[in-house]
């Protein structure tokens, strides 16, 4: 079986950024908050602490940006159909959550394709979602920096298309 990700349209590398703040709500006070942006329209949050929240907010905006979120379904859509041939022999409904390499998947549809729902829970870590996407999906994602801060943070993320030998360079791990 070929492992290589489905060739998908070649998109236009575009830039999320990300913003760190602290929640000032009356039953939240204190709590952290980090809001990942795509122009003025889309915008995630994930609050609170003691998970990958930056991940968390990637995961939700790659799967809501209009973009991305045909490839990460296509890719599910794929995993979902083996998985339905291989136990029953057929395609109806269709429910997946990640299991070794697809770990953090998820996937529920109620017949061929009505009603699907999907998403990566981001919680299992911004590096597990960026290797998944790019074995899988061919995207490649990557980290930018304020180089003009002292402590060189992180405030965005880079998304474009892989090239053949990133794809099978991830592939080899």
């Amino acid at each position: 079986m070929n492992n290589t990700p489905k060739k998908h349209s070649n998109f236009t590398p575009f830039n999320l950024s990300e913003r760190w703040t602290i929640s000032r709500g009356r039953d939240t006070c204190g709590y952290n908050v980090c809001t990942i942006t795509y122009g003025r329209s889309l915008k995630t949050r994930a609050h609170g602490g003691g998970y990958d929240m930056a991940g968390t907010a990637l995961a939700e905006m790659l799967c809501e940006h209009p973009v991305t979120a045909p490839i990460i379904l296509a890719m599910l859509r794929r995993k979902v159909k083996a998985n339905a041939i291989r136990r029953s022999g057929g395609v109806g409904e269709g429910r997946f959550f990640g299991e070794g390499r697809f770990y953090g998947c998820w996937y529920i549809s109620k017949g061929r394709g009505r009603d699907e729902k999907f998403g990566i829970d981001g919680g299992v870590g911004s590096d597990t979602v960026i290797r998944l996407l790019l074995k899988h999906c061919g995207i490649k994602i990557e980290p930018q920096y304020d180089l003009a801060r002292k402590r060189r943070a992180r405030n965005g993320w880079l998304i474009r298309p892989a090239n053949k030998d990133e794809v099978e360079s991830a592939l080899r791990y």
